[in-house]
């Protein structure tokens, strides 16, 4: 994997030297992607100290020698993948973009606290680039195709699936990492599963009444896992079945269209 590094020029903006449209114009794709992913109306990046970012960053770079030969044990080569580290407003953990004509991953640094999220949401991550690169028709560059429902279910239910698959752990670390006590994450598993019938229907009325429902795919309210990041759960369920079902590989699952996915998941 190649690193790309734009945390110099966010201390330069964050010391004044340069604006924030300038920091911006680092990589235009990329923080015009970002945007999309901060609901708040005015929301401000992180305020970090060198030190900060370098612990960040550490973290990053110290579960990335793993992650690449976990995936090469898979059959993906991640050596020309390139990894863009900045400073955001600690709104998300990263996505994947499209630069000078190939998927790239972005990470911003303050999101990454420990080893464990490290590993789970760079892989994550990695995996919405060698999807989207199969399966261009799951990109979007507007909030609207962000959130469409069908997306998001299918992408992050792959994402976290093939988490958990190639990294060699179990479905809840790749839901949650070590972001949950393990007691809590247990019990929203327990919960979700015991639900996952009814999950699994709520999902199949949305997609043909074609309403977005972001909360589905939040983590806002632990008191109702409908709005505490269930959607990932019975998207990698979903996922998960298909896998068993037809003796896929990593990479077939990957190359599935939208249509056919759907068409799976009625017969479920």
């Amino acid at each position: 994997m190649r690193i790309i590094d734009f945390t110099d020029r966010y201390l330069q903006y964050a010391g004044g030297k340069i604006s924030r449209a300038e920091y911006e114009q680092s990589c235009p794709e990329l923080f015009e992607q970002y945007r999309l992913f901060n609901i708040a109306e005015n929301w401000e990046y992180k305020s970090l100290s060198a030190d900060d970012i370098k612990q960040g960053v550490d973290i990053i770079m110290d579960e990335l020698s793993f992650i690449e030969r976990r995936f090469r044990t898979d059959g993906f080569d991640l050596t020309d993948l390139e990894l863009l580290l900045f400073v955001g407003g600690g709104s998300t953990n990263g996505h994947a973009v499209e630069l000078d004509g190939r998927m790239a991953v972005w990470l911003p640094v303050e999101t990454y606290t420990s080893p464990m999220l490290a590993r789970v949401f760079i892989a994550h991550e990695i995996i919405h680039a060698l999807h989207y690169t199969s399966r261009p028709e799951f990109r979007f560059t507007t909030s609207h195709k962000l959130l469409d429902f069908e997306r998001s279910l299918i992408t992050e239910g792959i994402a976290t699936f093939l988490t958990a698959e190639i990294l060699g752990m179990p479905l809840v670390d790749a839901l949650w990492a070590d972001h949950l006590p393990a007691e809590d994450a247990k019990r929203w598993m327990d919960t979700c599963n015991a639900k996952k019938r009814e999950l699994l229907n709520y999902c199949l009325d949305h997609i043909d009444s074609k309403e977005q429902e972001p909360a589905f795919f939040r983590a806002d309210n632990p008191g109702d896992i409908y709005e505490y990041r269930a959607g990932y759960y019975i998207g990698a369920m979903i996922a998960r079945t298909i896998y068993i079902a037809d003796n896929l590989m990593p990479q077939r699952l990957l190359s599935l269209d939208r249509k056919t996915i759907i068409e799976m998941m009625r017969r479920m």
